[in-house]
């Protein structure tokens, strides 16, 4: 008896450039659940460039089989957004650009999310304090992100200003312009739309 897959797994990136559509980056789901229930970005180096560039050469039922796309998402671009809608949470390793590339570029621009996914919330250094299962739409709440400690404070210096603008803060507080989140206190960084 061949035994079940665990996972299913599209592999947007696995090199460290210099091409930015060939960072880390895979999308994660269980087997048996849908994409519109959610998945899992491990790592954020490739994201939504790499996917409509794969998009663009191989037919989206083969990366995605039992995803049904909006008739209106007939596009590389469109169908991407609507994957990256369904976006549950990253996890990364470290913050280093080959791995949180994509993640700080879509920061403000993350297509609204339709889906929810797990509540990883009460893990050890997540960057959320709010519900992952809330009602779909503009207002839903961006992807959190987890990783340790150094990780997410290393990535939360992308957003003090100097590099990329205020788009996240720590949780439990919100993003307040020229404020510096007070890591000491923080579990994580959660990304404000």
């Amino acid at each position: 008896m061949e035994r079940e897959p665990a996972f299913e797994m599209v592999v947007l990136g696995s090199g460290g450039g210099p091409l930015e559509t060939d960072c880390s980056g895979y999308l994660l789901k269980p087997y048996r659940a849908t994409w519109e229930d959610g998945f899992v970005a491990l790592e954020g180096g490739s994201g939504i460039g790499a996917l409509v560039n794969l998009l663009a050469y191989k037919d989206s039922s083969d990366l995605f089989p039992t995803l049904r796309f909006p008739d209106t998402h007939n596009t590389p671009i469109l169908k991407a957004a609507y994957v990256f809608s369904h976006l549950s949470c990253y996890l990364l390793t470290h913050a280093h650009l080959d791995h949180s590339l994509s993640l700080i570029m879509l920061t403000g621009s993350l297509p609204p999310r339709f889906a929810s996914g797990p509540d990883l919330s009460s893990l050890p250094h997540a960057m959320a304090p709010t519900d992952l299962r809330s009602t779909a739409g503009p207002s839903a709440p961006r992807p959190p992100v987890y990783g340790t400690r150094e990780t997410l404070e290393r990535l939360a210096s992308a957003y003090q200003g100097g590099l990329w603008p205020e788009l996240a803060s720590w949780a439990g507080e919100a993003s307040q312009s020229g404020a510096v989140p007070d890591i000491s206190k923080a579990t994580g960084v959660v990304f404000t739309p």
